[in-house]
């Protein structure tokens, strides 16, 4: 049995997980240039869900604790990968940062679609280590300005 402070330690790691669902939700939805009616609909038609404009806002928000059925037929329509979206839930890493900006988002989308995965792999670590030069070298050259 739990105590009170495991509870609500619980309660508290719950909702955060279920309001970063709807954060997801809401951006890859957005992302895809998809309207919440559109995407209500079309979860009904294609998943036989019970769900409206309402109920997914409430979802978007964190506002409903979302059920198993649900959790897996928006990943699936929204084209998520769940392993992902789960370990993004409890453990964030830099995806999620890039997924915040639409402009990001689209670019790197269009980025896999033009070269494909294995080019578009490529070219993103030929650019953080681009990155990671262009950092070195301002770095010295900032070093060098300081010195009398």
């Amino acid at each position: 049995m739990y105590t009170g402070s495991v509870a609500g330690a619980y309660d508290k790691h719950l909702g955060e997980l279920i309001s970063r669902f709807g954060q997801d939700v809401k951006l890859y939805r957005e992302n895809r240039g998809l309207r919440m009616t559109d995407a209500a609909e079309d979860l009904r038609k294609r998943y036989g869900l019970k769900i409206d404009q309402s109920y997914l806002s409430r979802i978007e928000s964190g506002q409903v604790d979302i059920k198993l059925k649900h959790f897996l037929a928006i990943a699936d329509y929204l084209q998520l990968d769940v392993s992902a979206l789960v370990a993004s839930m409890v453990a964030p890493s830099g995806i999620e940062y890039l997924a915040q900006d639409p402009y990001v988002f689209r670019t790197l989308v269009k980025l896999r679609e033009d070269l494909g995965e294995r080019d578009a792999l490529l070219s993103l670590r030929r650019f953080l280590e681009w990155l990671s030069d262009y950092e070195d070298r301002r770095k010295k050259s900032d070093q060098g300005k300081k010195r009398p």
